[in-house]
């Protein structure tokens, strides 16, 4: 069975990863969304349900039911929860993904999660890293627009992340998505050879 091309899409929240995946996808690549994995896992695994009700309290729960923008609020204003909370949920994000990777049959298979760096396993099976970048006044529109938080609630976020510059430094290829999608798109299919 012919092996995948594995390609790890990282870069801070807003940087436009998602629309960089998208265009991915229209040229046939396979894509995992690490961020719609986590979701699955704090939706039903009741092992990492109960690891984070140990850790954060019933508080971030509502009837029952883990409340992401409570435990947002706490982990994105306090590196100690974040870090907590990310040792919880890595191994599991990864186990899953690592599974998806093994039975894809597609020629190129992206891995689209923002904290590559911060899980190993990942960084691993990589072929090649792309990091999507943007300017900071850009990231915070997105993210206030896409998560309906204030801006400085999206400055929080950001400030919690590692910075751009080093995950820029860390990856074979960096794409700037600063909103020209024509220029975006273009790039993509340079890299593709198409």
């Amino acid at each position: 069975m012919k092996q995948s091309k594995v390609i790890g899409l990282t870069g801070g929240s807003g940087s436009g990863k998602s629309t960089v995946a998208q265009i991915f996808a229209e040229h046939g690549a396979a894509i995992i969304d690490a961020d719609k994995i986590s979701h699955e896992i704090t939706d039903s695994d009741a092992t990492v349900l109960a690891k984070i009700r140990q850790e954060f309290s019933e508080e971030v729960f509502e009837n029952g039911i883990l409340c992401r923008k409570k435990l947002g609020k706490i982990v994105f204003s306090d590196k100690e929860a974040l870090k907590k909370l990310n040792a919880i949920l890595h191994p599991a994000i990864a186990e899953k993904i690592l599974a998806i990777v093994k039975k894809s049959t597609s020629d190129i298979v992206i891995i689209d999660a923002p904290l590559l760096f911060s899980v190993k396993e990942l960084v691993d099976i990589c072929d090649e890293i792309i990091a999507v970048c943007a300017p900071d006044d850009v990231r915070i529109d997105r993210i206030s627009a896409r998560d309906d938080i204030t801006k400085e609630e999206a400055k929080e976020r950001i400030a919690s992340q590692m910075p751009q510059e080093e995950i820029a430094k860390r990856a074979s290829v960096v794409f700037v998505n600063d909103g020209d999608i024509g220029k975006i798109r273009s790039e993509i299919v340079g890299y593709l050879g198409k």
